[in-house]
């Protein structure tokens, strides 16, 4: 009998160096870290909490639904209790909310030419040098539509 023969290649995982160049096809996306005076920091004392502030932005000629925004955090770094909810309409701008333990996920429609922003908390918890994932953005089912904002480092004492 003709039972034909299927297989499958997948691969994952994380680049071992930082990007040298964001991406910007269709979506921009950047990340600030901002400590308790509202500047971007550069440093953090540990158990002293952080927000986060992701913004994106569709540069796209027409709207976009169902952009997925990933946000990985740095080693050494947890949530602060109620630092984030997940859930539908958790965060102003997101539909939902998906909050992991190394990561945030959030999930929104791009109007042309409009901007979301998205903040939450984070604490670091241990003290060293932190290499900051970059954040990726990317329509769900137009996967030529995406944004990666260069990653960084941070330094906890």
């Amino acid at each position: 009998s003709d039972l034909g023969a299927f297989y499958q290649v997948t691969e994952s995982g994380f680049d071992k160096g930082l990007p040298q160049k964001p991406i910007a096809d269709g979506l921009e996306v950047t990340r600030e870290m901002l400590g308790a005076d509202g500047a971007a920091a550069q440093k953090l004392q540990v158990g002293t909490g952080a927000t986060v502030r992701i913004r994106v932005r569709n540069s796209s000629p027409e709207a976009l639904t169902n952009v997925a925004v990933l946000d990985l955090m740095p080693g050494g770094f947890e949530l602060e209790p109620n630092g984030l909810k997940p859930g539908r309409n958790a965060v102003p701008g997101a539909d939902y909310v998906d909050v992991r333990e190394d990561r945030a996920i959030f999930f929104a429609n791009l109007a042309k030419g409009e901007t979301k922003t998205f903040e939450y908390r984070v604490k670091p918890i241990c003290s060293g040098k932190f290499i900051v994932p970059p954040v990726f953005a990317e329509c769900m089912y137009d996967r030529g539509v995406k944004g990666r904002a260069g990653g960084g480092s941070i330094i906890v004492e």
